[in-house]
C-alpha cells in the first residue's frame, strides 16, 4: 500500500513488551504459555491453529 493504510489510523507510539519485540522472538511467547500450564493444542490453536482451521472451514481442503 505503499504507505496509504499508515496513514487512516493513529494509534501512537507502539511499545511491544520486553522479550517480544521482533518476529524472532515468538518462542518467547509459546515458551511463557508453556510455563504457565497451557496445553500443546491449546497453544497451536493460538499459534495459527485457529487460523488454518477457519481457512479450512470456508475454502475447504
Amino acid at each position: 500500500d505503499k504507505g496509504f493504510g499508515r496513514k487512516l489510523t493513529d494509534f501512537g507510539e507502539v511499545i511491544n513488551p520486553e522479550g517480544f519485540r521482533e518476529i524472532g522472538d515468538f518462542p518467547n511467547l509459546t515458551a511463557a504459555m508453556e510455563q504457565r500450564g497451557w496445553s500443546t493444542g491449546r497453544i497451536e490453536k493460538v499459534m495459527g491453529g485457529n487460523w488454518l482451521q477457519l481457512l479450512n472451514d470456508v475454502w475447504g481442503a
